[in-house]
């Protein structure tokens, strides 16, 4: 009977450390199958930072191009007025001086008509530069902006859904 009972202390030692075994075994796949969600879901976090990351320095840069744009745009427009003012000036002068020596009241009224039409003239042609200017500059400033935003479409897309797959993926 003394056999008997090692034997049967014996085989339930062997038992107990089989089970022992194998719940090592299956925590250990356990565990390494959750380190690697966990670092799918770290390299998944970090992508989605670097996709942050380059959309701000992206965003810095546009706005930068835009500040430099609008000033440049804001330089143009102000020679385009100073021009017109300077050569307001001028002929204003000139004007005042012809209109000394005129010798009629016929020629005075053909001077000052043709400097009103000369200085209507130039008016147009600088209202319409000045609207050239800003229209282009408009465009050159919130093109880079559009460009971004499409482009950061998509790829606010794509991270959004690499996201929710890596969640998924780590709630399983």
């Amino acid at each position: 009977m003394t056999t008997q009972t090692k034997t049967t202390v014996k085989a339930a030692i062997q038992n107990a450390s089989g089970h022992v075994q194998s719940a090592v075994v299956n925590t250990e796949h356990s565990a390494i199958a959750a380190v690697d969600r966990v670092e799918d879901t770290m390299a998944s976090m970090k992508s989605s930072f670097d996709g942050v990351k380059a959309f701000g320095s992206n965003l810095t840069d546009v706005v930068d191009n835009a500040g430099r744009t609008t000033l440049s745009g804001v330089v143009a427009i102000n020679g385009s007025l100073m021009t017109y003012g300077r050569d307001l000036v001028a002929d204003t002068v000139e004007l005042g001086r012809k209109t000394i020596e005129t010798r009629s009241l016929t020629d005075a009224v053909a001077l000052h008509t043709a400097f009103a039409e000369r200085r209507l003239q130039a008016m147009f042609h600088t209202v319409a530069a000045v609207n050239t200017l800003a229209q282009n500059n408009v465009m050159a400033i919130f093109q880079p902006f559009a460009s971004m935003v499409t482009s950061a479409g998509g790829t606010a897309d794509a991270t959004v859904k690499n996201m929710q797959k890596t969640a998924f993926k780590t709630a399983a």
